[in-house]
């Protein structure tokens, strides 16, 4: 699909549209990448579109010119990141340029291609032996606030961002026991 005939349709259907309801428009559109990886994803747009002016390739975006931009990628990285660049770049071309890649197959078969043989790196966890060991050996004159946070990360299931996120205030002591919110969660949901 040719990139400049798609702005221009867009152009068209904005000649009928009140400014204040395209700026309003705009405004939303905007806001449609996710809040936290805004900037990650149009950093992946934009070295692609720099990719792009460098190899001095027309307006027209086709399968092909994915497929060489991946092949570079492939050179440089893994094929899980190649997979996160393909996901970024699928919402970020749809968004600003209204390119829907995921309708193109030989990209996909290339990076399914790429992930054979793949070795993930596995996670580095500790086992219940290494966590019972630590919470009952590690002096609590040292380690105290650590095994709070361990122990609240585990029973309450919590991501490192929402313990760091945490205030005193999150947390009330009743002589039963103790209450603990979590007002910033991934989830936006307060637990």
């Amino acid at each position: 699909m040719d990139l400049d005939s798609e702005n221009e349709n867009n152009d068209l259907v904005a000649v009928g549209t009140p400014p204040e309801v395209m700026h309003q428009a705009e405004e939303v559109c905007s806001n449609l990448l996710p809040e936290k990886s805004r900037t990650k994803y149009e950093h992946v747009y934009g070295k692609f579109m720099e990719w792009r002016r460098q190899k001095k390739l027309s307006s027209y975006l086709s399968e092909n010119i994915l497929l060489v931009y991946f092949e570079e990628l492939s050179k440089k990285y893994s094929s899980s990141s190649l997979w996160t660049f393909y996901s970024m770049l699928r919402t970020t071309l749809n968004l600003h340029d209204g390119v829907e890649i995921d309708k193109y197959p030989k990209l996909r078969t290339f990076l399914k291609r790429k992930s054979d043989g793949h070795l993930k790196k596995k996670s580095k966890i500790f086992s219940p032996e290494e966590i019972n060991a630590f919470l009952n050996n590690a002096p609590d004159e040292v380690y105290l606030a650590t095994k709070v946070a361990l122990i609240m990360g585990l029973m309450g299931a919590c991501r490192a961002c929402e313990l760091s996120d945490m205030k005193v205030e999150d947390i009330k002591d009743f002589e039963g026991g103790v209450i603990i919110t979590i007002p910033k969660t991934k989830t936006k949901i307060v637990r």
